[in-house]
């Protein structure tokens, strides 16, 4: 966790998504789902979403999706 810690913060792509790995940076990513497969979650929640936050989830996603194929 240290070393993503230490790419966030000198990535200048994961700096700009509030000091988080950024869905566009693959070094990010790869480090991220590498730590990922040795620490599985810990615990599951299940919520609910008003269908409001639904259709700003997809509509991001969507966004995310057309960014990426345009980059």
């Amino acid at each position: 966790m240290e070393e993503i810690k230490a790419h966030v913060a000198s990535c200048p792509t994961c700096t700009a998504a509030n000091e988080r790995v950024n869905d566009f940076c693959e070094v990010g990513r790869l480090m991220f789902f590498e730590w990922a497969q040795v620490n599985p979650p810990q615990r599951a929640e299940l919520v609910e979403i008003t269908q409001e936050q639904y259709e700003r989830l997809v509509a991001e996603r969507i966004r995310s999706e057309r960014s990426a194929e345009r980059n």
